[in-house]
């Protein structure tokens, strides 16, 4: 009781009950608050935030999407060599068909 106490008599809840109050004096048309849903807003609130982030992270992909040319990804291939000098490595296809076996004991494909 002491913790609801405490909540009740914060600040952050106080100032809470000051804009209500300002925003109710402000406004006397109500028929606004009748279209709120009495639960699961929260919950809705969070979908559609999660949908938006969403939406973001897809349109950030698709900006990412590059075309390399043959030269782009040779010099990618030989930085990725230089940084597994343990790997076997085979680029076939003009750099565009690629087998990486982890150790040098692996044999890859000679087709």
């Amino acid at each position: 009781m002491k913790d609801f106490r405490n909540s009740w008599d914060s600040q952050e809840t106080q100032a809470l009950f000051d804009h209500a109050k300002k925003s109710a004096a402000g406004n006397l048309d109500r028929s606004a608050a009748a279209q709120l849903d009495r639960y699961g807003w929260i919950e809705k609130e969070k979908k559609n935030k999660a949908a938006a982030q969403g939406k973001k992270e897809h349109e950030r992909k698709v900006e990412e999407d590059v075309v390399l040319t043959a030269e782009d990804r040779a010099k990618i291939i030989e930085q990725w060599q230089e940084k597994h000098s343990g790997a076997r490595f085979e680029a076939k296809a003009e750099n565009r068909d690629l087998s990486v076996c982890p150790s040098r004991r692996c044999k890859l494909s000679r087709n």
